[in-house]
């Protein structure tokens, strides 16, 4: 009964933001806990969700925000994956954007002393269970139709009032952040390219999915190398 978004000021309910963190900050303290009984809670909202949207014929209503869910996978990703961020980077942080993954982690890190093996132990743990599910290209499928979502008519009908921008601007950058955090942690934990290609669904699936330039940014680590030098 408790409500995912907090529509009159486009923000994340207080408990939910909470209950993300733990769960990250819980599951980095004990990577060998199960994970699927809660991944498969986030996969099956999320895509419940963004099924329901793009229902022929379904009334215009309000967005309920359940899939917003995705926070708790953010956070695993954020607190197991080692996918630190920062809301505000100073002058040399954004330089050090430019660098390659090993650079700009260094970077947001700074300071910060973790043990390596033990980083890596949660790192896999996670990557273990998403292939273990075969969530990868259902949380894909999902953030695609959200993101179709988020720039149609019919949202924009439904939320044409005051502060209709805001939660534009709030589901929108969420819903690439998510992405953006999601292919960024299968680039870092998968060993080789053959790997992270095979979890990915067919390269036309993704075109049809994303517009190009963020369908080539998922299948990018998983070219061969003559096609990257091309």
């Amino acid at each position: 009964s408790r409500t995912f978004l907090n529509q009159a000021d486009a923000t994340l309910s207080p408990w939910l933001v909470n209950l993300a963190e733990f769960v990250g900050r819980f599951y980095k303290k004990h990577p060998h806990t199960d994970l699927h009984g809660i991944l498969n809670i986030v996969a099956k909202r999320v895509n419940s969700e963004a099924t329901e949207v793009h229902q022929p014929g379904a009334a215009i209503v309000e967005y309920k925000g359940e899939s917003l869910i995705r926070v708790v996978l953010e956070n695993l990703i954020e607190y197991m994956g080692g996918y630190s961020t920062v809301a505000d980077m100073n002058a040399e942080q954004l330089h050090c954007l430019a660098g390659g993954p090993r650079l700009r982690s260094e970077s947001i890190t700074v300071g910060k002393k973790e043990d390596s093996a033990r980083k890596e132990r949660a790192r896999q743990a996670l990557l273990s269970a998403l292939v273990d599910l075969k969530l990868v290209p259902v949380l894909l499928y999902s953030l695609s139709e959200q993101r179709h979502h988020f720039l149609s008519e019919e949202f924009s009908e439904a939320h044409g009032g005051a502060g209709g921008l805001k939660l534009l601007g709030l589901l929108f950058d969420g819903n690439h952040q998510c992405f953006l955090k999601l292919t960024d942690f299968l680039t870092q934990a998968c060993s080789c390219r053959e790997k992270y290609l095979s979890l990915l669904p067919p390269l036309q699936e993704v075109f049809s999915m994303f517009e190009p330039a963020l369908a080539f940014l998922a299948v990018r680590h998983g070219l061969p190398e003559p096609a990257l030098a091309a």
